[in-house]
């Protein structure tokens, strides 16, 4: 199990990536056999190259989101984050606190 530190420590790298429009960089915190779903792709995708291109087009169409750590919390297997992303849309800008 991580430490609080550590978590801490991943995130303030980890988290950043989803910043700006660099998937390249983001993809880089995954293994080639990596596993990712979201909202937008509930079945998922696997694997780096598929995961990639997911990044590509995400990050893409929002290149002025910024995402923020609040808090990481460690738990077996792994931690939470616990983020603010500010998501530019139009003339207004979104906040949102997740996990």
């Amino acid at each position: 199990m991580r430490t609080k530190e550590q978590a801490k420590e991943f995130t303030s790298s980890w988290l950043p990536a989803w910043t700006g429009n660099d998937p390249e960089k983001l993809a880089g915190f995954y293994s080639d056999d990596a596993f990712y779903a979201d909202h937008l792709v509930p079945q998922g995708v696997q694997g780096k190259d598929k995961l990639l291109a997911h990044f590509r087009n995400l990050l893409g169409q929002n290149p002025n989101w910024v995402w923020t750590q609040i808090e990481a919390i460690p738990m077996e297997g792994g931690f939470l984050c616990k983020w603010l992303a500010r998501i530019p849309v139009g003339e207004k800008v979104i906040e949102s606190i997740g996990v």
